[in-house]
């Protein structure tokens, strides 16, 4: 497992002034090479927007020798990270336990009896119950609360 360093730090922008303190979160690399560590940096979005315009740019750490700083992604690159990953992994949701789903049918039944038509006949009741509480044909193969079959 690799090792994680966090702590506060300040930026040095294109080896000159010394920024607002951040706070970094690191993940130290065990591969050989030039990349150390990655992770982040809390800060404020006007230094971010400066960091990543930078050309160069340095995190001195507080208790650590100073790091140079590789400006990857942003948050528009994780968000759309996000959504892309959010697309293609497809989760199996729970199953409800019998007891919880035929506790649920007859709540639903019971809100449906209080609002139903009493003027309509007795059998289009029903089946105005039975398509509520089952919901309509062609979005039943759709649900994922429903058991497959």
């Amino acid at each position: 497992m690799a090792d994680v360093i966090s702590g506060n730090g300040r930026i040095i922008l294109d080896g000159s002034g010394v920024e607002d303190a951040v706070f970094y979160w690191l993940t130290i690399s065990d591969r050989p090479g030039n990349l150390v560590a990655e992770g982040s940096i809390s800060a404020s979005e006007d230094l971010l927007r400066k960091l990543k315009n930078a050309k160069r740019a340095t995190l001195a750490l507080e208790d650590g020798p100073p790091l140079a700083l590789k400006c990857e992604g942003g948050r528009s690159e994780a968000i759309r990270r996000l959504v892309e990953l959010g697309l293609t992994i497809r989760t199996k949701a729970k199953q409800p336990s019998p007891l919880r789903a035929a506790r649920a049918k007859e709540l639903a039944t019971k809100a449906i009896e209080k609002i139903i038509d009493r003027q309509a006949a007795p059998e289009e009741q029903a089946q105005r119950t039975r398509h509520l509480t089952k919901g309509p044909l062609e979005f039943r193969e759709d649900r994922v609360d429903l058991p497959e079959g």
